[in-house]
């Protein structure tokens, strides 16, 4: 399972992480909205994001989370 977690580091920026220190991305505040960034090895490297607000960023975050879920499951099959 790979379940990200959030650690906010000021009113700015949230780190993303898997289990329990392993850096997987960011949510920072640029301007008026919210930028996410999720590493991964896949095509097109990191998954990115324009959020206009911190609740819609970690909505997205979850929703990467949930679908790194599936690909897993699927893969252990």
């Amino acid at each position: 399972m790979t379940t990200f977690r959030t650690d906010q580091v000021d009113n700015n920026r949230v780190n993303i992480k898997r289990a329990p220190n392993t850096l997987a991305g960011s949510i920072a505040r640029v301007g008026d909205h919210w930028h996410v960034e999720i590493m991964w090895g896949g095509p097109g490297g990191a998954i990115t994001y324009e959020a206009p607000s911190l609740p819609r960023a970690l909505a997205f975050m979850d929703g990467v989370d949930a679908a790194f879920d599936r690909v897993i499951m699927l893969g252990e099959h």
